[in-house]
């Protein structure tokens, strides 16, 4: 997101917020995020964090207001990004909005910022040789097709998950769960890139695509 914000849209020295619920995973995204924004020059970052179901549109006019950010990461639910969005728009200039399709979906109907919302989503390979299975999934269960990027994730972690009871065995425990799990090397779930884990990398495939909403 970072790298796509100066390297594309050519932001430099500019005031950037990571707006986020209170999650620890979700915070580490954040901490990296401000890092990246020092090391590649797009300026000072604040984090704004809220409690679960405590997205107030007051306190984030309030927090918009004061720092008045022309970049905004923004890693809650649909629902909350419409309220930010709402929130937003009487910033002037209208800020530059990065999301994660995994957390927020991709349909958000506000064409003040129709050239100023950008999508994250994992790079999806270029042949999906076992998609057949998860697309077989979805028609067996009647499943909506509309939120297809946030299936494709959870449908991965589930094969992943299988993928390391598997290795496990019967005598499983969180430890041994976990050491298999980082043994695993270019582990293929159809959908996404091979994934790939160690002790000291938790993160399966660093590969995202940044598309903007309007396209």
């Amino acid at each position: 997101m970072v790298d796509y914000a100066v390297e594309v849209l050519q932001l430099k020295n500019r005031a950037a917020m990571v707006i986020s619920p209170e999650n620890g995973n979700i915070q580490k995204v954040a901490t990296t995020i401000e890092k990246q924004s020092q090391t590649r020059g797009l300026g000072s970052v604040t984090q704004f964090t809220y409690s679960s179901n405590s997205f107030q549109p007051l306190a984030i006019a309030a927090e918009l207001n004061k720092h008045t950010p022309t970049v905004i990461f923004f890693f809650g639910s649909r629902d909350e990004l419409n309220i930010l969005l709402k929130t937003a728009n009487a910033l002037k200039p209208t800020p530059y909005i990065f999301i994660s399709s995994a957390l927020t979906g991709a349909t958000v109907v506000n064409k003040e910022f129709a050239d100023k919302i950008f999508l994250s989503s994992p790079t999806f390979p270029q042949e999906q040789t076992n998609a057949a299975e998860f697309f077989q999934l979805i028609k067996r269960n009647n499943l909506s097709t509309q939120h297809l990027t946030t299936q494709a994730v959870s449908y991965s972690a589930a094969k992943l998950l299988v993928e390391g009871l598997q290795k496990t065995g019967r005598e499983l425990s969180r430890k041994k769960l976990i050491h298999n799990l980082e043994t695993i090397y270019r582990f293929d779930t159809g959908l996404l890139p091979l994934l790939s884990y160690g002790s000291n990398r938790h993160i399966g495939s660093a590969e995202v695509s940044i598309v903007p909403l309007s396209q």
